[in-house]
């Protein structure tokens, strides 16, 4: 049986070649950048337009989940608060803007004290607690609903 010899072959290690261009080509979205630390206007506060220009629901910036907001029960929590958020805004006759959408997401973890938990824990106690919240809805609802039939 022939024996068969590998050979390590070292390969020459080639400087990488830069290739420098004179020529430039026009910005035609020059100007129009935005900076981190560029204040908001008053339009891009407004919820609609915020969630359009970012292509993600604000409540993936507000707990800052925007990277794995794609698992399935993340998702389905965080749109959960963000329906109930929204829902509250329109009940309260409020501006549906950023600040508003705060101040309700706000106000519910100022009342079960979630502000300073760790954040999977948070979303998921804000998550029960909405539960909880539509479910008396939907009860004194009906109880309505039974006393006016009287």
């Amino acid at each position: 049986m022939p024996e068969v010899f590998k050979e390590r072959v070292s390969q020459k290690e080639e400087e990488p070649s830069v290739i420098k261009t004179t020529s430039v080509v026009p910005d035609d979205l020059a100007g129009n950048e935005t900076k981190l630390e560029d204040p908001l206007t008053a339009e891009q506060k407004i919820l609609d337009i915020w969630e359009g220009e970012h292509r993600r629901k604000y409540v993936t910036e507000y707990f800052d989940v925007g990277n794995v907001d794609g698992e399935f029960g993340l998702k389905m929590q965080t749109s959960q608060i963000d329906k109930y958020v929204k829902g509250e805004l329109e009940k309260r006759s409020w501006e549906n803007n950023i600040e508003n959408w705060e101040k309700v997401l706000q106000e519910i973890e100022q009342e079960i004290g979630s502000a300073n938990m760790e954040l999977y824990a948070r979303i998921s106690k804000i998550t029960n607690y909405i539960q909880v919240l539509n479910k008396l809805y939907k009860a004194k609802e009906l109880k309505e609903k039974f006393l006016a039939a009287d």
